[in-house]
């Protein structure tokens, strides 16, 4: 006969207070237990098991349990001889006795038998069914649940097959909604315990965890379209100029709507009826609703959303992306499990970073990435790492937004120089250069930690490090150029709104510009951290840096990294790079060559000196080959930094000790490399360029006057070099650059005549009769 629910819940009443004296007996002491008398139970090999009084009934009772679950009551029921139970309450049953007593079925064989050779398969023929209504599933779902938790090493097999199922659940297209979210909720709940997932990828393998995530990043592929696509990220909303500019209104002014948009932090102004921006998902998603496996009472299945079932799976995504700081002194563990896991994280952390998502999960989204990009990292794990740091790449510095910040900067070009008045500002520049967005902000604040964190693990990777940052500096400071010369300038177009959204945009513009400066000043500090590297790291960073200042490698004996594996945009966007940078008035390649340079000088030239060799070969390749117009005034930016390093390269060799550093290479690459620029010549019938050249060589001869000046006494390398630089510089030159070289030689005869050589003697006689041969 049916039961009533009130009748129902007497018999769950009565069979938790059975297992309640059980968990009484087991506490008594050996003696009290062997004087009671011992019944048997039997299993289904044959076999029986000694038990005490309270295991053999709470044993019997179970099993009835266990035969009213059943479709067909085949074994006979010992104590409750009801007939039928609703199966729904016989689920109920079996979940409030393993759930309140979990420990006694483990610590039980006879109960632990009943869990694996009866249970079991019940459960996994229900979970497999379809068309099994929503009642049964909840509570099916929360046995489910309770079984990969407390059995997880007692019945490996079984919750391998359990998971193999969800997995199935998760992608079949036959399964309902409402069964994925299941699925995906018990996961979450499960995963939410960080030794869970050690233990589940311990105890099932690769295979199955892969396969889990896998199945979750299909999914949140499949359910991607209800985020939408947010261009805040993406540089999509970075706005161009408009060709034609005569007629502005509100609508063309697309950026300080942006802004506003995507602030974190509410402002009383909002309370003025101006919109908020609704996120198609939310951090509160979850915390508004009951989670579907807790609606028990419900008979039909309630309405789903796709953005709680993408919320559920995203915070198992973010459990398992951040499970790993948790461990310790097991990197093989880890290492394995990253290894497997990385593809699948990163696909689905992708959707959600550029979906419509809101700022919490946003930062909670970055931050699991900065976290699988650090542990990655520091265990030397090469391709998760550099994939993580890939994805942000992207995101901090969007190449639409380089581009459309390229092409303003051409149209400001066309108009002309600015005047910081209001009157005469030109209405095309009235419009201040595309920004990146709040969310990049925060995106290359992440870059910069970690470049941090890893500096000294990077290795190849410090290429598209440095041109991330490099497309980064660019754009952010155009913005602050623009916000220096503007001041509190806001284009007209927007004088019409009302005084609220007046503020609003202000403030919030005010705060894009704090975080920008911020930002760009975190750029800066990373090359002045480079004293922080360690030797290996740090030539690997210069070597890098020489990269980007001329596209893509230099000609050196230092081995250069692997290329790229950036997409075709970006890769685009590298070979543009170089024009655009050069285009600014500070070529940041260049002049973070000498800082680190500066900073470093000792080090470079330490050993092998490979650091050393790489900026010289590099910064020579700038100024005297092609990869320049003819007329760049880079080139001499170049010979500055150039003649810069030589000089405390040269004088830094000399505090050294001869075991470290190699002085008579150092004092051979200076000369060879002052030769080098004070003869330099480029094929070009321009005035521009011939000034150039003459303030290149100029330079060198300088150059040449305070390296006599500083180390000339000590000079282990023959004269010849010096005098050849000299009489180079009295052939056919302009007035200047003979002045100059006469200034060296003018050195030498009254400072170091005593160091010479007769030989050398005789050779700077003649340099001077050349000098008096001239026409100066």
């Amino acid at each position: 006969m049916v039961v009533s629910s009130t009748a129902s819940a007497t018999v769950m009443q009565l069979i938790l207070n059975v297992f309640e004296r059980l968990n009484d007996e087991d506490k008594l002491d050996k003696s009290t237990l062997d004087s009671r008398p011992s019944l048997f139970v039997d299993l289904e090999d044959g076999t029986s098991l000694p038990v005490a009084p309270n295991a053999f009934t709470a044993h019997m009772l179970f099993a009835d349990t266990i035969t009213l679950l059943e479709a067909k009551n085949e074994q006979p029921l010992r104590f409750i001889k009801i007939g039928h139970l609703p199966t729904e309450s016989s689920l109920e049953l079996i979940e409030s006795c393993l759930k309140n007593h979990v420990d006694l079925f483990k610590s039980h064989p006879s109960l632990l038998h009943l869990v694996k050779k009866q249970l079991y398969p019940i459960i996994q023929s229900m979970i497999n069914d379809r068309y099994m209504n929503f009642g049964i599933a909840t509570r099916v779902f929360q046995i489910t649940r309770i079984i990969l938790a407390g059995f997880e090493n007692e019945m490996k097999d079984e919750c391998k097959e359990l998971w193999k199922t969800i997995t199935d659940i998760l992608e079949s297209v036959h399964y309902k909604v409402w069964m994925k979210c299941l699925s995906l909720e018990i996961t979450q709940s499960l995963f939410n315990n960080n030794k869970f997932v050690f233990l589940f990828y311990q105890n099932h393998g690769k295979e199955i965890f892969i396969n889990l995530l896998t199945a979750i990043a299909r999914f949140v592929g499949e359910k991607a379209h209800v985020m939408g696509h947010n261009n805040d990220i993406s540089g999509l909303g970075t706005r161009y100029i408009p060709k034609e500019t005569t007629t502005l209104d509100a609508s063309s002014y697309s950026y300080v709507g942006e802004v506003a948009a995507m602030m974190a932090t509410n402002t009383t102004n909002q309370a003025n009826n101006l919109p908020q921006r609704q996120y198609k998902l939310n951090a509160d998603e979850r915390s508004r609703k009951l989670r579907v496996v807790d609606q028990r009472d419900k008979h039909d299945a309630p309405t789903i959303n796709d953005s709680y079932s993408l919320h559920v799976a995203l915070l198992i995504i973010l459990e398992v992306c951040n499970v790993f700081k948790s461990i310790q002194d097991n990197d093989e563990l880890i290492i394995g499990m990253i290894n497997e896991s990385w593809p699948p994280l990163i696909a689905s952390l992708s959707q959600y970073l550029n979906g419509e998502i809101d700022d919490e999960l946003f930062v909670k989204c970055i931050k699991s990435a900065e976290n699988m990009a650090v542990v990655s990292g520091t265990l030397q794990l090469m391709a998760p790492r550099d994939a993580f740091l890939g994805m942000i790449y992207g995101l901090a510095c969007p190449t639409l937004a380089v581009t459309a910040v390229m092409k303003w900067n051409e149209r400001k070009s066309d108009v002309g120089s600015m005047s910081p008045s209001l009157e005469s500002i030109p209405s095309t520049y009235s419009y201040p250069p595309p920004r990146l967005s709040n969310r990049n902000h925060i995106c290359l604040g992440v870059l910069i930690n970690l470049t941090a964190v890893l500096s000294n693990t990077l290795e190849n990777s410090w290429f598209d490090v440095l041109e991330t940052l490099q497309n980064a500096h660019y754009v952010l400071g155009s913005h602050l150029d623009y916000e220096m010369k503007q001041k509190q300038f806001i284009p007209s177009a927007e004088q019409g709104t009302t005084t609220a959204v007046a503020d609003y945009f202000g403030n919030n513009i005010a705060q894009n510009s704090s975080d920008a400066r911020v930002l760009y000043e975190g750029i800066e500090e990373i090359f002045k951290h480079s004293v922080d590297f360690n030797k290996d790291s740090l030539e690997m960073f210069v070597h890098a840096l020489c990269r980007l200042s001329v596209g893509d490698g230099v000609t050196s004996n230092f081995k250069s990294p692997t290329s790229s594996r950036r997409t075709s945009m970006e890769a685009f966007s590298r070979k543009s790079s170089a024009t655009y940078v050069r285009q600014n008035e500070s070529a940041f390649a260049i002049s973070k060559i000498d800082v680190v340079g500066q900073l470093n000088v000792e080090r470079l030239i330490s050993n092998q000196a490979k650091g050393w060799y790489t900026i010289i070969d590099n910064l020579r390749v700038v100024i005297g080959g092609d990869i320049l117009e003819s007329d760049s005034f880079l080139r001499v930016e170049a010979s500055e930094v150039l003649n810069k390093i030589l000089i405390s390269g040269l004088s830094a060799a000399q505090g050294c000790k001869e075991e470290e550093v190699d002085k008579v290479a150092i004092q051979s690459s200076v000369l060879n490399t002052l030769q080098y620029l004070s003869s330099l010549d480029i094929e070009s019938g321009s005035h521009t360029v011939n000034n150039l050249l003459k303030t290149i060589r100029e330079s060198a001869l300088d150059t040449l006057h305070k390296c006599l000046e500083n180390v000339g006494d000590s000079l282990v390398v023959e004269w010849d070099g010096v005098f050849k630089i000299l009489t180079d510089s009295t052939q056919n030159k302009p007035v200047n650059e003979v002045k100059k070289a006469f200034e060296v030689v003018n050195l030498i005869c009254n400072d170091f005549l005593d160091e010479l050589s007769v030989v050398e003697v005789e050779k700077c006689v003649k340099v001077l009769s050349l000098f008096a041969k001239s026409n100066v």
